[in-house]
């Protein structure tokens, strides 16, 4: 979304636990958005990004892949994509 560093993740269901991993174009794990209640909204199947890396710093521009990590009914599905950050 325009005028937000904030990115939304979402999961088709309501999953019982959530977890997203982000990582840049070189494979290297950038954030893991795994905290419940402020980066992780498993009762809604949402995930927030605030484009910061695990460090607290803002990523730069380029590429970036996901991997959603959701368990519905005790079995773990999973999803990618791949998103772009310009800045």
């Amino acid at each position: 979304p325009c005028g937000t560093d904030k990115i939304t993740f979402f999961s088709s269901s309501f999953p019982e636990s959530m977890k997203v991993e982000i990582y840049n174009i070189a494979g290297e794990l950038v954030r893991i958005l795994d905290v419940e209640g402020s980066e992780v909204f498993a009762n809604l199947g949402e995930a927030l990004w605030d484009s910061n890396n695990d460090e607290g710093y803002p990523v730069s521009s380029g590429l970036y892949f996901y991997l959603i990590k959701a368990k519905i009914g005790g079995i773990e599905e999973t999803k990618t994509g791949k998103l772009t950050i310009l800045r």
